[in-house]
């Protein structure tokens, strides 16, 4: 009941407010993939980003130092780009936009100032200040292998956790709360977070992202696919996400299901709303 309710709630908003013409714009979020096996090159992935369209915003983590920023721009064709490897040390993020670009900041996560982190930048559009964030949390994989390599099962290793993300405070949901702070010390006429959560749906930060911002994917048949590839079970997590805030209305989002790493690509339309309209 609450569900359909929640959908009707969501269906009545969409059909009161509509973006302006003119002020629609779309954006990508792409882990490359450092860890796969051969490495993704600039051609491999500025095929994939330019054969679905190339965003108006490209949100990039975990790019392969073998892949140049400024060659993967001029691959694509973007006029504007941040590379967080000029701003942290050992820095994988980028954002790449066909607009002006300004204000870049890292937040790090950790006290040593080392990945994982989150690259942000605003842009103008249709004279609103856009914020977007491309980020890149832990992986948990090492958790598990560390789990194994001591000598615990993987089964119960799993549910541990599992248990950790969806109800303990973790390195996860400390990162996203550091990243919600930050982002809450600004104001911004609309917020676009979007990257590598490495940890699922409902999880203890997704929950606590989504009490601010909306999923990208909700309501879509993309909403429960999975983004990524490697993961050692048959069902395939997604932990790929755009989240984005009040003043935007999501116009259309999906999976990518086309990559030469081990993540699909998330992309989304969305519009900016006037107050009133």
């Amino acid at each position: 009941m609450f569900l359909v309710f929640g959908c009707l709630v969501v269906f009545m908003i969409g059909c009161a407010e509509k973006p302006n013409p003119g002020s629609t714009f779309s954006v990508m979020s792409y882990n490359v993939g450092n860890r796969t096996s051969p490495i993704p090159t600039t051609r491999q992935v500025a095929e994939v980003i330019l054969k679905h369209g190339v965003p108006d915003i490209l949100l990039i983590q975990d790019t392969p130092w073998e892949i140049k920023i400024k060659d993967l721009a001029e691959a694509v064709g973007y006029s504007y780009f941040i590379t967080g490897r000029k701003m942290a040390v050992r820095s994988n993020l980028a954002i790449f936009s066909r607009l002006p670009l300004s204000n870049p900041n890292t937040i790090h996560f950790h006290l040593n100032n080392s990945t994982p982190a989150a690259l942000c930048a605003e842009t103008r559009v249709s004279g609103k200040t856009v914020l977007f964030c491309t980020l890149h949390l832990s992986t948990l994989r090492f958790t598990y292998d560390r789990i194994v390599r001591e000598g615990g099962a993987q089964i119960p290793g799993v549910l541990g956790i599992l248990r950790d993300e969806y109800f303990r405070e973790t390195q996860h949901s400390r990162s996203v709360e550091k990243l919600l702070k930050w982002i809450e010390s600004k104001r911004y006429d609309a917020i676009i977070l979007g990257g590598d959560f490495n940890t699922f749906l409902f999880t203890k930060p997704i929950r606590a992202i989504t009490s601010h911002l909306d999923d990208a994917l909700w309501p879509s048949a993309d909403y429960f696919a999975g983004t990524y590839r490697n993961f050692r079970f048959p069902i395939k997590p997604r932990i790929d996400y755009i989240f984005y805030s009040q003043g935007l209305d999501r116009l259309k989002a999906e999976i990518i299901r086309e990559t030469p790493g081990d993540h699909y690509p998330v992309k989304a339309v969305f519009g900016l709303i006037e107050p009133g309209n």
